[in-house]
């Protein structure tokens, strides 16, 4: 049988700015005592350029992403968030939820979020290393689904967890089968807080890390359908102006009495002055023991440089990659170049 893989809110001192963005003036602002909102949002033109092996060659310009959030609190205990994004053909929800708070070790959660599984998919996209993630993200982690979640923290949020049920089936999409994916996390900040973002922006004195843990669980597909296992590990580590990830991913697919397992890994480091320039470098693989399918062996090898004009808030970015894979026989070299704005 064949298998198949599968900011914090700015308030109204930016409301005029953002309405440039969506064409619009706000007919409404509020900050009640039991009602708050904030708006913030982020765009992001890129270049790319791809060369394959086979001598053609494209190149292109778009605006990768163009991002408006709508959150708040309400009644005390309650939270809200709504991200539309604008680039594409037409604009969608990407994420939309409402939390209630029982305590700081339960929050519980309903709507469309990232499912807690891969560090860097966990990252906005606005405080990546990088240009975009790297080749382990779109093969292993699911991104944004509709589910339901719970999550907390204990020791001043030092170890932190969630876990819940989505659908599994991507974005916007409603579940096609009776069965839901299962996914939980755990995360720990031994020595202080280590905010979710990439770079040593920060330049912390004394050393930063955190570790953290996940697994999920779904079945995929209907007619033939196989069961799908992911563990994941991942550690990252700052101190200064130097920053360090790895992540490693083990996966199996199951269906019937076949079996594929897959490993994946990518570690990152990057170095920033404090003149606002980092070079950063990146290494991928995914191995599987069986080529079917989509599954096939995958190896990325990457420079960055950045330039912080505003911390993330503000940067212009560009990175190189080689793509390969020995089993497809395909080679790939591309280039981004990309400048980020947010509010």
């Amino acid at each position: 049988m064949a298998l198949s893989p599968t900011r914090s809110a700015s308030r109204l001192p930016h409301l005029g700015l953002l309405c440039l963005v969506v064409g619009a003036a706000p007919t409404h602002a509020s900050a009640q005592e039991d009602f708050t909102w904030g708006l913030s949002g982020y765009i992001q033109p890129r270049y790319t350029q791809t060369d394959p092996d086979d001598d053609s060659f494209t190149g292109s310009f778009g605006v990768r992403r163009a991002r408006v959030t709508l959150r708040g609190e309400a009644h005390e205990d309650f939270a809200y968030l709504l991200q539309i994004d604008f680039a594409g053909s037409s604009a969608r929800m990407v994420d939309g939820w409402i939390a209630r708070r029982f305590s700081p070790l339960f929050t519980l959660t309903a709507g469309q979020a990232k499912a807690p599984f891969g560090r860097q998919q966990l990252i906005s996209d606005s405080g990546l290393q990088f240009v975009d993630r790297g080749i382990l993200d779109p093969r292993f982690n699911p991104a944004r689904q509709p589910g339901v979640w719970v999550s907390g923290g204990i020791a001043d949020a030092q170890l932190t967890y969630s876990a819940g049920i989505f659908n599994g089936e991507g974005i916007n999409l409603a579940n096609d089968d009776k069965d839901f994916m299962r996914v939980a996390r755990v995360m720990w900040t031994p020595l202080g807080s280590y905010a979710m973002e990439e770079s040593a922006l920060d330049f912390p004195d004394s050393p930063r890390l955190a570790l953290g843990a996940a697994v999920l669980s779904t079945t995929v597909g209907t007619t033939s359908p196989y069961d799908a296992l992911r563990i994941g590990g991942e550690a990252a580590f700052k101190m200064e102006g130097f920053s360090a990830v790895a992540e490693y991913v083990q996966e199996r697919l199951t269906a019937g009495t076949t079996q594929v397992d897959t490993h994946g890994w990518y570690g990152q480091a990057g170095y920033v002055i404090p003149q606002g320039y980092e070079v950063a470098v990146r290494y991928s693989t995914i191995v599987p023991d069986a080529h079917v399918a989509a599954n096939y062996d995958q190896k990325e090898r990457g420079v960055g440089i950045s330039r912080y004009f505003e911390g993330h808030a503000m940067k212009l970015q560009a990175d190189l990659l080689k793509i390969d894979s020995a089993s497809q026989a395909f080679s790939i070299a591309q280039l981004r170049v990309q400048l980020q704005l947010a509010l």
